[in-house]
This record gives C-alpha cells, structure tokens and sequence, in this order.
C-alpha cells in the first residue's frame, strides 16, 4: 500500500494508464482485505496465490522506489516507462484477482 501511495503524483501524470493503475489498486487492496476477513482457509493458505501476490507487491513497491529516486535526484521522469510497468501491473492485478475469485469458489463447491 505504500508503494501505491508514493505513486499518487506520477499515476496523475500519467492520464487514462495511472487513473486505471489508481482504480485497479484499489479494488485490489479492498478485495484483499474482503478475503483476510472472510477467513476462507483455502484462499489464504494457497501458496501460489500468497507467492503471487508478494511478487505484485515487489514489483509495485519497486517501480514506487524508482520513481522516489528519479525525484530525489531531478531527472526528467520518462513516462512511457511507467504507463507500460502500469499495464503490467493491472493485468497482473487482474490475474491474481481472477485468481482469487476462483480459488474461493471451488471453496464452495
């Protein structure tokens, strides 16, 4: 969630890309917090699930300490560079929410 935040300014500046970046993000971590509540035994004892989500998180918080490092320093910030990590980002949020939703519905069954 930090890494989200740190973002805030740069997901402006980016247009389209970062709002949807902003929205996917919070889905995501309003999701994430319905299924810890939820107590669904097999969703969060899912190892590849938990490995997937850690790896997200890496990555946003990564792109996040590159974009608090390029500021730190006054280097002209290449935007392409983070409206395609941005994709990236919302389809791998994406999966992992599919991901999500379909390990908690063979739950059910």
């Amino acid at each position: 969630m930090v890494g989200y935040i740190r973002l805030i300014p740069n997901m402006y500046d980016a247009g389209f890309v970062g709002t949807l970046f902003l929205i996917f993000g919070i889905i995501y971590m309003i999701l994430v917090y319905y299924f810890i509540f939820e107590k669904n035994e097999k969703l969060n004892d899912s190892i590849p699930q938990n490995i997937l989500s850690i790896f997200l998180y890496l990555y946003v918080f990564l792109i996040s300490y590159k974009y608090c490092e390029i500021t730190n320093i006054n280097v002209v910030i290449n935007m392409f560079y983070f409206k395609v990590n941005y994709l990236i980002i919302i389809i791998a949020t994406f999966g992992v929410l599919i991901n999500n939703f379909l390990i908690s519905r063979s739950n059910d069954k």
